[in-house]
């Protein structure tokens, strides 16, 4: 940043992160397409799911983004061995609250996922692991 300037920064950093975000969107929609195609029930499982994928997914992220702050600024000052423990514990952390995370939606699953709208129909796709 300190030869390239914010603006040429953010545009090389900005643009994976649309990408992946693209990238993203269209796996959703092109699923969506081809469940939909299976039936109205299994389309609505899909829905149904999706924001614990969702919840699951911004869980990792959280630890993600908020350790990159503070990697980055231990690596700013040259604190490689500080930086190193703080990935590692952050890597670790969110992997421990997804895992207990899904667990504890695994063992109350008809209730999350009838709090979440789904039907006596839907309930037998949104629950199936195949």
């Amino acid at each position: 940043m300190e030869e390239a300037g914010v603006a040429s920064a953010l545009l090389k950093l900005g643009i994976p992160t649309m990408l992946g975000m693209l990238i993203s969107a269209l796996y959703n929609a092109i699923n969506a397409y081809f469940v939909g195609g299976m039936g109205m029930s299994q389309i609505g499982a899909v829905s149904v799911v999706f924001p614990i994928v969702q919840n699951i997914i911004g869980m990792g992220m959280m630890f993600g983004a908020g350790a990159f702050s503070y990697i980055s600024r231990l690596l700013g000052k040259g604190d490689n061995e500080q930086a190193d423990k703080t990935a590692s514990t952050s890597l670790f952390s969110g992997l421990l609250v997804g895992a207990i995370i899904i667990i504890g939606i695994m063992v109350f699953l008809d209730p999350v996922l009838t709090a979440l709208g789904s039907t006596e129909t839907i309930l037998p796709y949104a629950k199936s692991w195949q």
